[in-house]
């Protein structure tokens, strides 16, 4: 069923054609920093599960909820701010720019190695994309593309 879900998601975003009622909301840039701000709470909080429901819906129609939650790595999370906002032409697309700081605290990979990065502060810009009524973070493969369809 997962799959299915992801193409018939994909078929309709390619096509820019979701259906969109009379009554629903524009994309906003309120809402959007709203939804950020959401995101990075839960970061602080570990609330990967809160975090998952913020992913776009082709990630989360493909990834099960608590697949992504149990593959969380030990990344503690202190603070954030929205450093930037730019909407793309179409206004359904932005990039965000989040300054945030966190460490990792030692930890044993698989390997047996140790490792642990001391609290930093790092910038990152995110996708976010207008869809489903509001907005989500596009997902990230391991190679660092966007699963949004293009």
């Amino acid at each position: 069923e997962k799959p299915t879900q992801a193409k018939a998601y994909i078929a309709h975003y390619e096509r820019g054609n979701f259906p969109r009622a009379a009554d629903d909301p524009a994309p906003d840039e309120e809402r959007l920093r709203e939804r950020v701000a959401r995101f990075w709470q839960d970061r602080m909080r570990a609330d990967w599960g809160g975090n998952y429901d913020l992913l776009d819906p082709f990630f989360r129609a493909t990834t099960m909820r608590e697949y992504y939650i149990a593959n969380q790595f030990k990344t503690v999370y202190h603070d954030f701010r929205i450093e930037g906002v730019k909407f793309t032409e179409n206004g359904n697309s932005v990039l965000v720019t989040v300054r945030y700081k966190y460490e990792i605290p030692e930890v044993y990979l698989s390997s047996g190695k140790k490792v642990s990065v001391p609290k930093r502060e790092e910038e990152t810009t995110d996708e976010w994309i207008w869809i489903d009524r509001d907005w989500y973070r596009a997902s990230k493969d391991t190679a660092g593309n966007t699963m949004v369809p293009r």
